[in-house]
């Protein structure tokens, strides 16, 4: 199991693809795990208009791992980790490295299996809409999974009404 020591000895990549103190901008997190500032300065460092580094895909075993053990219900994990999902690969960004990828995968079916857990019980409707775009994104509905992840209500609203299908 990767450690935050494994971490440590790794010159990671954020998101702007500068060297970044991964272990300092997950332990914010980890530390206060509702706390708007400590997210914001995740994705600020991790998460750059849809580019990522090694260490944005690092964070997540552990952002898992921590936020399930704590029955976390708010938004922000289904929208990094979706958000992140979609950027890896594209563009210039990196793939899952090997030395994660066993990790990587064993946080992504732990997430999935708790995505359904949180149905039942989630009450907001933002945290419902990136349990729901995570979820579909995992099942390979790419699609459905990106638009319900990336696109605001509104903008799904303004769509939806265009073609006419809006309902109140």
């Amino acid at each position: 199991m990767l450690t935050l020591d494994d971490l440590r000895k790794r010159q990671l990549l954020g998101g702007y693809r500068i060297p970044c103190d991964v272990i300092a901008i997950l332990s914010g997190v980890l530390d206060r795990p509702y706390d708007r500032a400590a997210w914001d300065a995740l994705w600020q460092e991790l998460y750059h208009q849809g580019d990522i580094g090694e260490a944005s895909l690092s964070v997540i075993p552990f952002l898992v791992r921590s936020l399930v053990e704590v029955s976390y219900d708010g938004p922000d994990l289904w929208a990094y980790i979706g958000s992140i999902q979609i950027a890896k690969g594209q563009r210039e960004n990196p793939n899952v490295p090997e030395w994660l990828l066993e990790d990587y995968l064993t946080a992504m079916e732990l997430l999935l299996k708790y995505s359904y857990m949180r149905i039942p019980v989630t009450t907001s409707p933002e945290t419902m809409r990136y349990i729901f775009g995570f979820i579909l994104w995992m099942k390979n509905d790419k699609t459905f999974g990106q638009a319900l992840i990336e696109l605001t209500p509104d903008v799904i609203e303004e769509a939806l009404e265009s073609y006419g299908v809006l309902c109140s």
